[in-house]
């Protein structure tokens, strides 16, 4: 929405007043009417053009209030922005001097982070063409002037994390066009207003960790047009208001905190939920939660229009009521931290809509009921924390499924009972011992922390794969072969396992664009990367240095990072001097080959190119190297400087970080070359520095 008057000649000044440059000729020539301001740079020209100011943006403000300089007049939309955190000074205290300084024509008024903000000018009731206000971290405002209710064009207000606000005033209801209202984290406020009520065309209305407030009934005896109400972490309530059943636009009720922060802290304390709630009839998304709720009502399923569900942090919940099974509209069901609840309705095997189903941190679950297998539409199932045992014999449309932290011990999705599956995620799912059957659909398998895990039968050719990751499954003996997985992608075998003996048929994927085997000291390796043109990213750590010998020579175009990492074995000096690097080689780090003395010869350098070899990180025999010599410099945001560095043999030049508390080479590069050659090349160099992470 657009609160001022825009033309054509519309014209923006920024200004960023710790450069230290002069607008006066840049502002006389554009004549601004939008000015973003950095900081409290003024000078004369900016006093001189701000007459025709419609739109100002100021941060870093460094002032008490606005200049009186300052022409607001014609002043649609004022932005005042500091950092709440008090970083670089916290100043504002009020807005304008005088009451003649108003800006009459102001739409919209935003002030974020400024913590010293005390109070409204009473002027504040004459802008009676202002819109929307934005309060945010307004930690020390504490009252709001009853002029302030004289704003009868105020559509959308916004007090967000105004700590000391305790009460708002009187006539508050005065404020007929409000529509939308947000007091979140208002943590003093105690109670609405009496007026609260007269507020006739509010729609939305925000009152999570409201942490004090007590609601009446009578506060929402003639308000209708409610679409949403958020009321999470309102901690002193003990019932809905018996008005908010009438509400027949209601869309969202939030109860619970929803999405990727159910997790977060505080508590509801509902002993219950009207048992006329089936009356919301257009209402479509529920969060429900409270630690004192011990029954959900049956109207529930009288919610035709419901889409998502989510019901959470209810300990004392035991059971769900069957007639959730008559949400036909239902298609996200969302179960979690109900440690109580020892099963599910058979019931939502009945629901024709539902796509999305997540159970997760409910400690006595330890089944789902077998009428699941008659959702015909599930795409999605999430079992998280939960001792379930095992899982449904079929899903005809599901395509991903992640199970973590359940007690299920053997897993076979045939592909005539999952046909449509594509993405396999386990973790820590300790009582798992087998994998019987994945179908060819499958296109991402990830599994990590099966302690237990033994065998991963494949019977069928996974053709689909494209990714593959493993990581600490120490009991796994032996990987499917990987002969007719041309899409294979991405494959990672890391962390633990100990017991692979054979890598069969990775030689024909040829679209392998990243390829990770790491700790697994057992694994015999590669017998070739030939013909793997897309491959980009090569780690091989800790396994035997003869295999990445053979495997490494079979590279016929390198990839632009690659990454070797060997034990300090004997073979390693020799394996240095025979790599084949090529002038294909971007970059080439992490080669751990043991101590420093080890590394006595560097690879030939192709014609006059420097040729670029990470050695190892944190080892003390760097320490014999001489002081820097060359360019270094102190990086942003870390101890550390990065330099050129001489060894003692005078035949390597190093390139790496010294910790300056410890004086150690942290990581380094070591190149053959003339000195000046190198330091030449240092800046050229710093991207490459950059990925390694230095």
């Amino acid at each position: 929405m657009n609160y001022y008057n825009q033309d054509n000649s519309l014209n923006k000044a920024v200004m960023d007043s710790t450069n230290g440059a002069d607008w006066s000729l840049t502002l006389s020539s554009l004549g601004p009417k939008i000015f973003v301001i950095r900081g409290d740079y003024f000078n004369k020209a900016i006093y001189e053009v701000s007459r025709d100011l419609v739109w100002l943006r100021w941060s870093e403000i460094g002032q008490r209030n606005l200049p009186s300089q300052l022409s607001l007049k014609n002043l649609s939309v004022l932005e005042l922005y500091e950092d709440y955190l008090g970083r670089g000074g916290n100043h504002l205290k009020e807005l304008w001097e005088t009451d003649s300084d108003a800006p009459v024509q102001l739409r919209v008024l935003v002030i974020s982070g400024c913590l010293k903000f005390q109070r409204f000018p009473t002027s504040i009731g004459r802008l009676n063409l202002l819109k929307k206000i934005v309060i945010v971290h307004g930690f020390n405002l504490t009252i709001l002037p009853e002029e302030f209710c004289h704003l009868r064009s105020l559509e959308d207000l916004v007090l967000h994390a105004c700590r000391q606000l305790s009460s708002l005033p009187t006539n508050f209801g005065d404020l007929r066009s409000l529509r939308s209202l947000d007091l979140s984290c208002c943590g003093k406020l105690s109670m609405m207003p009496d007026s609260f009520k007269k507020l006739m065309l509010l729609q939305y209305l925000n009152l999570e960790s409201c942490h004090e407030l007590i609601l009446a009934s009578e506060d929402f005896e003639n308000i209708t047009k409610l679409e949403y109400i958020n009321l999470i972490r309102c901690s002193q309530l003990k019932e809905l208001p018996r008005h908010l059943t009438n509400q027949a636009c209601l869309r969202e009720l939030y109860l619970a905190p929803s999405g990727r922060f159910i997790f977060m802290g505080g508590k509801m304390r509902l002993r219950e939920l009207p048992i006329n709630i089936g009356q919301l009839s257009r209402i479509q998304k529920i969060s429900i939660g409270s630690e004192l709720l011990t029954t959900l009502p049956t109207s529930l399923g009288d919610l035709s229009f419901l889409t998502n569900l989510q019901i959470g942090r209810c300990p004392n919940l035991e059971s769900l009521p069957t007639s959730l099974g008559d949400l036909s509209s239902l298609t996200t069901l969302v179960i979690y931290d109900c440690s109580s609840l020892e099963s599910l309705p058979t019931s939502l095997g009945d629901l024709p809509s539902l796509r999305n189903l997540s159970i997760v941190a409910c400690k006595d679950l330890f089944s789902l009921p077998a009428s699941l297998e008659r959702l015909n539409l599930l795409e999605h199932l999430r079992i998280d924390a939960c001792p379930i045992n095992c899982l449904p014999s079929g899903l005809s449309n599901l395509k991903d499924i992640v199970l973590k932290g359940t007690q299920v011990c053997r897993i076979s999705m045939s592909e005539d009972r999952y046909p449509r599956l594509e993405s396999l995620e386990l973790k820590e799912n300790h009582h798992l011992t087998e994998i019987e059957a994945v179908p060819t659909t499958v296109r991402s398998i990830e599994m990590s922390d099966c302690k237990m895990l033994k065998k991963l039968r494949v019977p069928c050719d996974l053709v689909n794969l494209e990714r593959l990751q493993i990581s600490y499954c120490p009991e796994l003996e032996e990987l499917p072969s990987f002969a007719h997985s041309t899409s294979l992608r991405e494959f990672e075998l890391v962390y633990g396992c100990y017991r692979i003996q054979k890598i069969k048929g990775l030689e024909n994927c040829t679209r392998l664009e990243s390829l990770r085997v790491e700790t697994c000291w057992e694994v015999p390796g590669i017998e070739s990367l030939e013909g793997m043109e897309k491959l980009r990213v090569v780690e091989l750590r800790a396994s035997k240095g003869s295999v990445i010998e053979r495997c490494i020579q079979t590279i016929e175009k390198w990839p632009d990072e690659i990454s070797i990492c060997m034990p300090a074995v004997p073979e390693a000096s020799s394996i240095v001097d025979s790599l084949p690097l090529s002038p294909n080689l971007v970059l080439f780090h992490s080669l751990q080959i043991g101590p420093m003395s080890t590394l006595v010869k560097l690879p030939p350098s192709n014609g006059d190119a420097l040729m670029l070899c990470c050695v190892i990180n944190s080892v003390s025999s760097f320490n014999t190297l001489v002081p820097p010599q060359g360019i270094f410099f102190l990086k942003e945001g870390r101890w550390a400087w990065v330099g050129v560095y001489k060894s003692q043999n005078g035949n390597e030049f190093i390139i790496g970080t010294v910790k300056n508390d410890t004086c150690k080479v942290e990581k380094c590069l070591a190149v053959r070359g003339d000195k000046q050659k190198v330091v030449e090349a240092f800046h050229s160099w710093l991207p490459f520095l950059r990925k390694l992470g230095i």
